[in-house]
């Protein structure tokens, strides 16, 4: 038996990525649709993960600049970030699974293995 977390938030953030050729050199703002899953087969404390602490890791990002959070913003990098923080709190977990689309029809997915990060520690 597994369970399936997932959880949708929008933020608001700008971010320029340094050495782009393209408009994005420079600073500019997106709206970020991101969606979170995790999939397990143990609960801890009754839940899969508090989605108040989902919610929390990604409104760190809203309404700032992603360069100062993000090394370099893509949205491959944002959703790598969100994941790995996702991880900190899902290591009883299977799979994380980040979604991001930076403005309306360009998405990323990010997906990976807890035994997998938990390898390279």
């Amino acid at each position: 038996m597994t369970w399936t977390l997932r959880k949708a938030l929008s933020i608001q953030g700008a971010h320029h990525l340094p050495g782009h050729t393209g408009k994005c050199s420079g600073l500019h703002g997106h709206r970020w649709d991101v969606t979170i899953e995790v999939v397990t087969s143990h609960l801890k404390g009754g839940m899969v993960i508090d989605f108040h602490a989902l919610r929390d890791i990604v409104e760190t990002l809203d309404h700032s600049d992603l360069n100062d959070t993000i090394e370099y913003p893509t949205a491959e990098h944002v959703a790598k970030w969100i994941a790995m923080e996702v991880y900190q709190l899902a290591r009883h977990c299977h799979l994380i699974r980040v979604d991001v689309e930076e403005d309306r029809g360009s998405f990323i997915s990010y997906e990976v293995s807890v035994a997998e990060l938990a390898s390279r520690e």
